[in-house]
Parts: structure tokens; sequence; C-alpha cells
């Protein structure tokens, strides 16, 4: 990268982990999304790290794919597909994944980078999993409460 190259990219703004941007081909058009995947103290960095979104209505998801619903429409985010990208090449933001999306695509890039020694499921383990010890004292507090106990 030249100089004059390095100045251009620092003159860009700075990229938010999680945020959803236009992904700029060489002559500037935009034909696809990308998340930024990269952790919140590298959003000045020169190359920032990525993971390339399709959409929902001409792809189906694979077992890499976390759904991420945008208010521009429905797409995949393909977790094992990481890649990196210079900071000029991406464009304007166009939103934010939710926490719960977000989790899930953080756990699912672990386990295909082979960071979580887990299986893909268990990325959706924990989406319906009650937290049993938190009802059973709601009840208790709940039965102390109208004095049943």
């Amino acid at each position: 990268m030249t100089l004059e190259e390095k100045r251009m990219v620092d003159l860009t703004p700075t990229v938010d982990r999680m945020g959803v941007y236009e992904f700029l081909e060489k002559d500037g058009s935009c034909k696809k999304y990308c998340v930024v995947v990269s952790a919140d103290h590298r959003k000045h960095d020169r190359f920032t790290s990525i993971v390339m979104l399709t959409d929902a209505d001409s792809e189906c998801g694979y077992a890499d794919a976390i759904g991420v619903k945008l208010p521009i429409g429905d797409y995949y985010a393909h977790c094992g597909m990481v890649t990196y990208v210079r900071r000029d090449r991406l464009g304007r933001k166009v939103g934010k994944v939710g926490d719960k999306t977000r989790t899930k695509i953080t756990k699912m890039i672990g386990v295909e980078m082979g960071v979580l020694n887990n299986p893909r499921d268990s990325v959706w383990e924990e989406d319906n999993k009650p937290d049993y010890e938190k009802l059973y004292n709601d009840l208790l507090a709940t039965i102390a409460k109208r004095g049943g106990v």
C-alpha cells in the first residue's frame, strides 16, 4: 500500500463492530453488504474483518449462516468465511446487528474457526433454554409474598 493510499484510508470514517455496511466494488458501486466483526478497539485500523451478507431471497442459509434482519431486508451472515478489507471499501452504514444475533454470529465464528470446540448446533441451544434457578426463586418469592410458606 502506498503512502497516498494509507492517507486515503486513514481519512475514511471509523467502523463499528457488528455494524452493517455497504461493500463497495472497485468502481465504487454497491452490490453487497457486510458485517464488521473486528473488535471495537480496531475501529481505526486500515483493515477490518468482515463477514459477507447474502440476500435471504436469493440464497438459502448454509450450516455456517446466521439470519440477520435489517430495515433493508433479510440476509444471511456467512460466519465461516471471515475475511478482511481495507476500510475505504466500506460505504455507508445501513444498520446494526441486534444483541441476540450478535451473540450468535460471534459464537458461530468461534465454532467455524475452531476456537470453540462446540458443534454448530450449540449456537442455538441458549435461545430457548429457561433459567430454571431464577424461575424457581421467583416462584418461592411469589409464594412467600402470598403467605403460603
